[in-house]
């Protein structure tokens, strides 16, 4: 058999992404904000990062629940890097540190698939 004549069946030209990349993000506060004003600014910043924030709550006083999604090209720590890091920005440039600690995880979510019901909608 001539192995040169073989090509690949799947190509970038032919085959598209089935699932989204979603990201549970959760960051516990040391320093509370007092309203959610911030989280307007911080969309379009961690956007222009490839991270794109979806949904966002307060289960508890002083911890954020984000769901979001990234470009397949962020790896994990940069998802956090972005979210903490321009979360940071806008509320204290080169201040205080505001944040106890962060967790994340993962889901691969198929594209137009319901999204969780305890994230509260993007206002």
């Amino acid at each position: 058999m001539d192995k040169s004549r073989i090509s690949p069946i799947y190509t970038p030209e032919n085959c598209s992404t089935a699932y989204q990349l979603d990201w549970s993000v959760t960051l516990f506060w040391k320093l509370i904000p007092a309203t959610d004003d911030w989280l307007a600014e911080l969309m379009p910043v961690t956007e222009a990062d490839g991270v794109r924030i979806l949904r966002h709550r307060f289960p508890t006083a002083d911890c954020s629940q984000f769901l979001v999604s990234s470009k397949t090209s962020v790896r994990p720590v940069d998802v956090v890097r972005s979210i903490k890091g321009r979360l940071q920005y806008v509320f204290a440039p080169g201040g205080r540190r505001r944040f106890n600690a962060i967790t994340i995880c993962t889901a691969l979510v198929p594209r137009g698939a319901p999204r969780s019901r305890n994230m509260s909608p993007r206002s």
